[in-house]
């Protein structure tokens, strides 16, 4: 029995070292080697940032691969666009011999193993946060519209890519950033039941309510489009509602109570003047009742006598969906804080009413 179980290890010991290997290499993306003399082949390549000097290359998504070193090739180029070359650097105080991604016309050398940037002119240079701002305005003109934005750019990957691909271009689009804040909204919301409460009222019921709600934001960059993030925004408030109408010889009384907790997820497209940005801002948004009041009564008046009818609450604790949109103005009183002010338009449904929200937004980055 064990000399069994050590033959059937042997068997599968080959493929589970083949499985290591291709595991410590990643998945294969689309592109095409350089070889030193300038001749390149298209295939797949699986690189390893944690094994910069070596890649494996396949010609067909299956079959034999080929190890490349660093020494064998001039570099290599990915369908996403990323670009390699094969450097000498210090790591570590010693020379290391790797493939080295390259960012805008050499613009950067990033070693993402080390999660250092390098300057073009010595692959031993290492580019810190504090020189990074210098670095960057002498590669930009002065008359350039994003010369004096250029402080908001973090030493990430992302960042320092939309800088080099839109320079690349001649554009210069509004520089984003990650930001997080908290907000206070004052709204005027209008609540709608989807057809009669009370009996003998056939017209839906609308009221109205003046409140203030309060929350926190993040605001992240999406840096594959210009101009382009997302607003994430959590919030709390209170609603309250009280509407009477009254006819002939009857009167309808409703009040609606909302405690609730909101949570939104809203792409925002900015367009910067100097320092005020304007932006625009559309997307869905999740509201949960975490505590609701209802009542709806129906008094009739019979000479002296009065007859009262209750009607069943309207609202219980509930997810409801909706969707708002804006548009509002930051003003930058810090190179990286700003305060906004925003109007938006907010609908939110339910199976038995939905709420319309106007709401002015004083918003400020931490």
């Amino acid at each position: 029995m064990i000399l069994l179980r050590k033959q059937t290890c042997l068997l599968f010991l080959p493929l589970l070292l083949c499985l290591v290997a291709l595991q410590s290499f990643g998945q294969s993306s689309k592109g095409f080697i350089i070889k030193k003399g300038g001749e390149y082949n298209e295939g797949f390549i699986s690189f390893d940032h944690r094994q910069p000097w070596q890649i494996q290359f396949n010609r067909f998504r299956q079959g034999s691969s080929m190890l490349y070193s660093s020494e064998q090739l001039a570099g290599f180029k990915l369908k996403d666009g990323k670009n390699f070359v094969t450097k000498t650097i210090l790591a570590d105080g010693k020379p290391l011999h790797i493939f080295i991604e390259v960012l805008g016309d050499s613009t950067f050398f990033y070693f993402r193993r080390d999660n250092v940037f390098l300057k073009p002119s010595s692959a031993s240079e290492q580019i810190r946060e504090q020189d990074l701002l210098p670095y960057l305005r002498s590669l930009t003109a002065p008359s350039d519209s994003w010369y004096d934005e250029l402080h908001l750019f973090k030493l990430k990957p992302k960042a320092l890519r939309y800088f080099v691909n839109n320079r690349a271009e001649g554009k210069s689009p509004t520089i984003m950033f990650s930001s997080v804040g908290v907000f206070s909204s004052f709204n005027r919301s209008v609540l709608t039941s989807k057809g009669s409460w009370l009996e003998g009222n056939d017209s839906p019921v609308k009221a109205t309510s003046l409140n203030i709600s309060a929350g926190a934001f993040a605001d992240l960059p999406l840096w594959s489009v210009n101009n382009l993030s997302v607003q994430t925004q959590a919030s709390y408030g209170k609603m309250r509602f009280n509407e009477t109408t009254t006819g002939r010889d009857t009167r309808y009384d409703y009040k609606v109570d909302l405690d609730y907790a909101s949570l939104s997820l809203l792409p925002k497209y900015s367009h910067t003047l100097s320092k005020l940005r304007l932006f625009a801002q559309a997307g869905p948004s999740v509201t949960y009742i975490l505590q609701s009041d209802t009542q709806a009564v129906k008094a009739v008046t019979e000479g002296d006598k009065v007859w009262l009818h209750l009607a069943p609450s309207l609202v219980s604790s509930e997810v409801m969906f909706g969707f708002e949109a804006g548009a509002g103005i930051s003003y930058f009183y810090l190179p990286r804080h700003y305060v906004s002010v925003g109007i938006s338009q907010g609908n939110t449904f339910s199976k038995q009413f939905h709420i319309s929200n106007q709401s002015l937004t004083v918003s400020l980055n931490l």
